[in-house]
C-alpha cells in the first residue's frame, strides 16, 4: 500500500514538473508557439487548450492512484475475510463502534442474510459489552456476554475483542467463538483436553477440574495467576485466605451444593486478595457433570477488570442478600434475565424469564415517581412491600440493555424514615452540634452551629476548630482535649467565641463525646450558650466581695485580692476609723451617714498609687492596701494625702460636716508575712492614735 502510495506521489511531482518546464521553455524556446502553429490555433485559445490539458493529466494521474490505493486496501481486507472464513468462528472488524467488515460465519451467526445487512449498523444492537479502549498494553480481552441476532434470539457466547492498528486507523475486532466450545463450557463436554487447551491458549480465562472422586484439583496456568496461588486439593481453593471473608460463606455453600448435585451449575462473583487488602472481582462460573460413570466439577474464573463499566457496578452488588437482578431491554421494552431473588421480592413464579415493561410496572401501587428515574421506591400491590428499583446506566455505554437490581427495603423503610426525621431534628435543632476529627477538622456543624461559629459547608474537612474565633488552640487540643476523652466519658470545658462584626464575647460549654468506628474517630461537640449564666456569676460574685454601699471591696474582697499583693517585694496595710462617726448620724440622720460613707469610699478608691485596694471592713472601719510605696517617706506623704482625702468636709443634704479619723500602719515584710499578723498590727497602731487623743496616724514600727 505504501509503494502504491509512493507511485502515485511521483507521478503527480512529474506531471507538475512537466507543466513548469513548459512554462520555462516557453520563454527561451517559444515552444508554445510553435505547438499551436503546428495544430493551427490562435495564440489565446491554444494556450489555454495546452494548460488545460496538462492540469487534465495531472488530475487524472492522481485519481489513477487513489483508485489503485482503494483496490489495494479492498484486496487486503477481502484476503483478511477470506482468511478468517476458513474459521469456524464469527469474526467482526469495528471502527468506532460501527461494523465495517466481517466474515461470513458472523453474518451467518447474527443471522443477517449479507453483510449489506450489518455495514455500518452500531456493534451494541448485537453484543451487550463494552468493547475495550484502545490501548497498546492491553489489546485483548476475553469475556462472557450476550449476542443478539437481527431476528431477535437471545444467547450468550465467548468473545475476544482485540484492539489492531491497520494503515494507521484504530480497528477492533471481536470473535464470537464458535458455538461448539460455548457449549462445551456451559454443559462440559467429554473433549477436556481440547477445552483446556484451547482455553489456556487463546483466552485469559482461568480453568479448574475438580474431580469429586478422587477428590483431585486440576488447573490451568491462567487460573493460578489470577488466584495467586497454588492448590492440591479443592478445600485449600474453597478455605483460600485470599478469598474476601464476605464472599468465602458464598462460594463455600455454592461449591458444596454444587457437589452434592449432579447437573447443578453457578455463576458467582467474588472477590480475590490482588496485593495486601486491596481486593479484585472475579466471575466463576462451574458445573456438576458425570462423564463416562466421573463425577467431575469443571468451571472457569475470569477477571472483572473493567471497572468503569455498568455491568462491573452490576456484579458488584449482584450476589449481596436481599437483592434481586435483572436486565431491562431499552428497545423493546422488555425485563427479563429475573434471578431468583428478584423472583421471591416480587413474588412472582420462577418460570418467568421476560415482561413488558408496562406489565412489570402493574405490579406495584401509582406513585408519585418520576418512572424517568434511575431509583424508584414502589410498594408491591400484592402484600404493601416496599421495593426498591435500581437502574444502573453507564453514560459512556451505548448498550441497549440496563442492568437492574431491586432491594427488599421494607425493614429498613421505616428506620430510613426515623433516621431522615433524627438528621431534620439534628440539623434544625437550636443547640448547637458539631462533628471534628481527631485533628479538629470540622467534618459536620448543624445550622445553629454554622451560624455561630461563623462555618460555611465549604469549611468541611478544610478549616479546623482551631481557626475560628475561639480560645481553643492546638497545645490545649493535643495536651488537654485528646488525653482526657474517651468513649466512656463526657469531656466538658468552657471557651468563648469571638464576633467578627462588633468584637462582641459568647460564653459557651462544649460537651465532648468520642465516637468510634472501624476505621475512623470522631469528635461530637454539644455547646451551649452560657453567657448569661457568666453574668449572672459575675453579678454574683461583684455582690460577695463588694459593699453595698459604699461599692468599694467589702471584707471577702479585701481578703482575696490581697493574695496577689504578697507577690510583690513591699506593701503597706493602712487601717482606717472614723472618730465621732455616731454623732453625725444621730444629728443628720443615717442617711446622712450614708453619704459620707458613699463619699468617703469615692475618695479611698482614688488616693494612693495605682494598683492600691480599698474596702470597707465594718460600720465606720475601712481599710487600704497600697503596694511598692517605695521608701518611708514617700509612704508618709501618701498617708498623709490619704487623711487631708478623708477630714475635708462632706455635703449632705442639711448642708455640710465633717469627719475624722484615726489611722494605723503596718508593712509587708518587715510587719510580718500573713495577713492575720499585718491586719493585727495595723490595728493595734490605728488604736494607739485612739488612745492617743484620736485624729492622726501612726506606724507600728515607730510604736517599737
Amino acid at each position: 500500500m505504501r509503494k502504491i502510495l509512493t507511485i502515485e506521489k511521483t507521478l503527480f511531482i512529474c506531471a507538475l514538473a512537466l507543466l513548469v518546464s513548459i512554462i520555462w521553455a516557453d520563454q527561451y524556446t517559444n515552444a508554445v508557439d510553435l505547438m499551436i502553429k503546428f495544430l493551427g490555433l490562435n495564440e489565446t485559445t491554444g494556450k489555454s487548450i495546452i494548460f488545460s490539458g496538462v492540469i487534465l493529466i495531472i488530475l487524472a494521474i492522481y485519481m489513477i492512484g487513489i483508485r489503485a490505493y482503494k483496490k489495494m486496501a479492498f484486496e487486503k481486507d477481502d484476503i483478511l475475510m477470506n482468511f478468517f472464513d476458513n474459521t469456524d468462528d464469527a469474526v467482526i472488524i469495528v471502527k468506532n463502534n460501527m461494523i465495517c467488515n466481517c466474515n461470513s460465519k458472523a453474518v451467518e451467526v447474527l443471522k443477517a442474510g449479507s453483510f449489506n445487512k450489518l455495514k455500518g449498523k452500531n456493534i451494541h444492537e448485537f453484543i451487550t459489552t463494552n468493547l475495550v479502549s484502545f490501548d497498546t498494553k492491553n489489546k485483548r480481552e476475553t469475556k462472557y456476554t450476550h449476542v443478539s441476532t437481527m431476528d431477535g434470539e437471545y444467547m450468550e457466547a465467548l468473545v475476544t475483542i482485540s484492539n489492531f492498528m491497520s494503515d494507521k486507523k484504530k480497528l477492533t475486532q471481536i470473535k464470537v467463538h464458535d458455538s461448539k466450545l460455548i457449549s462445551s463450557i456451559n454443559n462440559i463436554s467429554n473433549d477436556e483436553e481440547n477445552l483446556l487447551t484451547f482455553i489456556s491458549r487463546e483466552t485469559d480465562i482461568g480453568f479448574f477440574n475438580w474431580d469429586i472422586n478422587a477428590d483431585y484439583f486440576t488447573y490451568n496456568k491462567v487460573f493460578q495467576n489470577l488466584t495467586s496461588s497454588s492448590f492440591v486439593k479443592p478445600k485449600d481453593f474453597i478455605n483460600s485466605s485470599k478469598i474476601h471473608p464476605e464472599d468465602s460463606v458464598l462460594l463455600k455453600n455454592e461449591m458444596e451444593y454444587c457437589r452434592l448435585n449432579e447437573g447443578y451449575g453457578f455463576t458467582l462473583k467474588f472477590r480475590l486478595e490482588e496485593k495486601e487488602n486491596k481486593w479484585k472481582w472475579h466471575t466463576l462460573k462451574a458445573k456438576h457433570s458425570n462423564t463416562e460413570g466421573m463425577n467431575h466439577i469443571m468451571g472457569v474464573l475470569t477477571d472483572l477488570s473493567d471497572h468503569s463499566s455498568s455491568e462491573y457496578k452490576y456484579n458488584l452488588l449482584e450476589n449481596h442478600a436481599n437483592i434481586g437482578s435483572m436486565k431491562f431491554d431499552r428497545q423493546n421494552k422488555l425485563y427479563q434475565n429475573f434471578s431468583l431473588e428478584a423472583l421471591k421480592i416480587l413474588n412472582m413464579e420462577n418460570s418467568m424469564l421476560i415482561m413488558e415493561e408496562t406489565n412489570f410496572l402493574h405490579l406495584f401501587k401509582p406513585n408519585d415517581n418520576d418512572l424517568d428515574s434511575k431509583e424508584r421506591i414502589y410498594t408491591l400491590s400484592s402484600d404493601n412491600k416496599k421495593v426498591k428499583l435500581l437502574h444502573i446506566i453507564d453514560s459512556k455505554d451505548n448498550n441497549r440493555y440496563d442492568n437492574c437490581l431491586i432491594f427488599d427495603i421494607t425493614d429498613s423503610w421505616q428506620k430510613e424514615d426515623e433516621l431522615y426525621k433524627t438528621s431534620f431534628a439534628v440539623n434544625k435543632s437550636l443547640e448547637e452540634i458539631y462533628f471534628t476529627d481527631t485533628e479538629g477538622y470540622v467534618i459536620y456543624a448543624n445550622d445553629a452551629a454554622r451560624k455561630s461559629f461563623g462555618i460555611s459547608i465549604h469549611d468541611y474537612n478544610s478549616k479546623k476548630i482551631m481557626d475560628f474565633n475561639t480560645n481553643i488552640d492546638y497545645r490545649w487540643w493535643n495536651q488537654i482535649l485528646l488525653p482526657n476523652i474517651n468513649r466512656n466519658k463526657i469531656f466538658s470545658f468552657e471557651s468563648f467565641i469571638k464576633s467578627s462584626r462588633n468584637s462582641s464575647i459568647k460564653y459557651i460549654e462544649i460537651q465532648n463525646n468520642l465516637i468510634s468506628n472501624r476505621e475512623h474517630q470522631y469528635i461530637c461537640s454539644f455547646v451551649r450558650d452560657i453567657t448569661s449564666r457568666k453574668k449572672f456569676e459575675k453579678e454574683l460574685k461583684h455582690v460577695a466581695t463588694h459593699d453595698q454601699l459604699s461599692k468599694i471591696y467589702n471584707r471577702n474582697g479585701i481578703y482575696e485580692n490581697m493574695q496577689e499583693m504578697f507577690t510583690k517585694e513591699q506593701f503597706a496595710v493602712v487601717m482606717i476609723d472614723l472618730d465621732d462617726f455616731k454623732p453625725v448620724n444621730d444629728t443628720y440622720g443615717h442617711d446622712a451617714g450614708d453619704m459620707v460613707i458613699a463619699t468617703l469610699a469615692k475618695r479611698l478608691s482614688t488616693s494612693g498609687p495605682q494598683g492600691s485596694l480599698a474596702g470597707r471592713l465594718s460600720g465606720d472601719e475601712f481599710i487600704m492596701i497600697i503596694p511598692d510605696y517605695g521608701n518611708l517617706d514617700a509612704l508618709e506623704e501618701i498617708i498623709k494625702e490619704i487623711y487631708h482625702s478623708i477630714t475635708r468636709k462632706y455635703i449632705i443634704s442639711q448642708g455640710v460636716c465633717k469627719v475624722d479619723a484615726s489611722i494605723g500602719i503596718s508593712l509587708y515584710p518587715e510587719d510580718g508575712s500573713s495577713r492575720q499578723e499585718l491586719f493585727r498590727k495595723a490595728d493595734e497602731a490605728m488604736y494607739s492614735v485612739k488612745t492617743s487623743g484620736k485624729s492622726g496616724y501612726a506606724m507600728y514600727s515607730n510604736m517599737l
